[in-house]
């Protein structure tokens, strides 16, 4: 079966856009403790149920864009990548994208958060130090499309996605059952 041209972009995408790659360390004492976001947070967690994420969702992405004829938001993106891998080094980074891929239409990188209590300490982190760069904030639920579209969060000015490229993607994988 032939697959179309966009399938082959998504589908590379996805196959590099975290091949090999772990989390960068785990949290540091010092580092824990810039993430606090009350003082409940100092107690012992070991205490506190631990935060589940609502069903259907399993994990959040976050793509972070900049355009690729500006040298200003390249900068200000891998700066804000970098300090992001200090203050969250648990999180799971991608490669930084120079060049559109997959449904993605700006240069890019992606975020990965798998643990509901993350989100609540880095999605506002994100907020305050986006700059001017336009952010997606995504859930995984098992409906790719919806998850780009009518779940989704901005920050900054919405990027205009190939939606078209994540349904064929989508139905492929139905297909396959592995949805």
């Amino acid at each position: 079966m032939q697959l179309p041209a966009s399938f082959t972009r998504l589908a590379l995408f996805v196959s590099t856009a975290f091949s090999g790659l772990v989390p960068t360390s785990t949290p540091s004492a010092a580092s824990a403790k810039s993430m606090s976001t009350s003082p409940a947070s100092s107690t012992n967690d070991a205490s506190r149920p631990a935060v589940k994420w609502p069903e259907p969702i399993t994990s959040y992405d976050v793509h972070v864009y900049w355009l690729p004829s500006s040298k200003k938001q390249r900068a200000e993106a891998v700066a804000m990548y970098r300090k992001a891998q200090q203050l969250f080094p648990h999180l799971l980074f991608g490669h930084i994208h120079d060049r559109p891929v997959g449904p993605h239409p700006y240069c890019m990188y992606e975020i990965d958060i798998h643990k509901a209590e993350d989100f609540s300490r880095f999605v506002p982190w994100v907020a305050l130090n986006h700059g001017s760069l336009s952010v997606l904030i995504h859930p995984h639920s098992g409906d790719m499309v919806k998850d780009h579209t009518e779940y989704a969060l901005w920050l900054g000015e919405k990027v205009p996605l190939d939606v078209g490229m994540l349904q064929e993607y989508q139905d492929y994988l139905t297909r396959r059952g592995e949805l």
